[in-house]
């Protein structure tokens, strides 16, 4: 644990330097809070390195996670990373939708600029994923091995395609990812508030975000009911998407329409978190204090340092790639670095978006 513990602290050392490193003073300080792109793709950036060493702490320690003291760094950013960091994808994902969204846009083109954009990384790196898991010898990894490290059976699985066709073709089509089912679920719901009340005037920017507001209450109350605590991650981050929409829509209006809307989301959040257990409620709490954070310096600085954007521009494909691809990877050749999973995650994410976004 003393060697993790210590590759868990210079990465998050050197990814908090490089921030601070990259941060620049604007000529003229911003009036009111805001994001703007470059400090958006550094939380990005620096939020899919919290999910990836948060998920290698789990590939290793989630069995005997009860037996391991809160005093180890590793323990506390497995339990608590990535909660803070699909908060911020979360709240990210509302905020640049309400930003850049265009009132008109019809639904084939929403489908082609939004969905699709989310979609088609994860069938792209779902279909490298099954060739690699093809190409592996069976006799490396058995189904209880991969199980026991939190990974797919189905890497053991593709060797029978035969025998298991069924859920091989679902892997491909990425089933199996939660976060981006919630994405485009979200991503949909806004569409269709948007399409159903256009923003004409004022009162429209109102009635749009409450029906929004309560399409996601409904969502929430809907899923809370039907599936049980494994399946939490499908209704826990409504609120999240929400107060990105929240405040990209109200930032720069003080109205009676931006507090009353505000009190209802309010209750709302205050709802969720009272159904989270206490790991979950910190995690949120953490992710909301580095959001104001970096809503107060991106006042007066933007985000300049080109490795943290370059982190940023490929989080999709590291949040993509680093279970499915990475951990498989370090687990045949059997050197369980955290530096060693993060090195391969950043050269096949960079590759693939390299070579898949032009």
């Amino acid at each position: 644990m003393i060697i993790t513990d210590l590759e868990f602290g210079l990465i998050l050392t050197l990814i908090f330097a490089l921030f601070i490193k990259g941060l620049k003073k604007k000529e003229e300080p911003e009036v009111f809070f805001s994001l703007d792109k470059s400090m958006s793709v550094g939380l990005k950036g620096i939020s899919c390195i919290l999910i990836l060493i948060a998920h290698f702490y789990n590939m290793y320690h989630w069995n005997d996670n009860h037996s391991i003291s809160w005093l180890h760094l590793s323990k506390i950013c497995g339990n608590l990373g990535a909660n803070i960091a699909l908060v911020i994808f979360m709240f990210i994902s509302g905020y640049g939708l309400s930003k850049s969204h265009y009132k008109n846009e019809t639904f084939m083109n929403f489908l082609k600029k939004r969905i699709w954009k989310v979609y088609y990384p994860l069938l792209i790196v779902c279909i490298i994923s099954i060739i690699l898991y093809y190409l592996l010898p069976s006799s490396h990894l058995s189904i209880n091995e991969l199980q026991s490290h939190r990974l797919s059976s189905v890497i053991y699985k593709c060797h029978y395609l035969p025998l298991y066709f069924k859920e091989t073709i679902l892997f491909t089509l990425g089933y199996l990812d939660w976060y981006v089912l919630c994405i485009i679920i979200f991503y949909l719901f806004f569409w269709f508030s948007k399409r159903l009340i256009p923003l004409k005037n004022e009162s429209d920017r109102f009635k749009n975000s409450i029906l929004l507001l309560s399409i996601l209450i409904l969502y929430y109350i809907i899923m809370h009911n039907s599936l049980d605590n494994s399946f939490a991650h499908y209704y826990r981050f409504p609120w999240a998407f929400f107060a990105g929409h929240y405040i990209a829509t109200y930032n720069i209006y003080s109205t009676k329409e931006r507090y009353e809307i505000g009190i209802i989301f309010g209750l709302f959040t205050l709802v969720s978190f009272l159904n989270e257990n206490l790991i979950q409620i910190i995690s949120w709490l953490m992710a909301i204090s580095i959001l104001i954070i970096v809503f107060i310096v991106n006042k007066k600085y933007y985000l300049e340092g080109k490795f943290i954007r370059i982190l940023g521009n490929i989080s999709y494909y590291i949040y993509l790639t680093h279970a499915r691809i990475a951990f498989v990877v370090i687990l045949l050749i059997g050197l369980d670095s955290l530096f060693l999973a993060l090195f391969i995650t950043i050269i096949i994410s960079y590759l693939i978006y390299n070579i898949f976004n032009k």
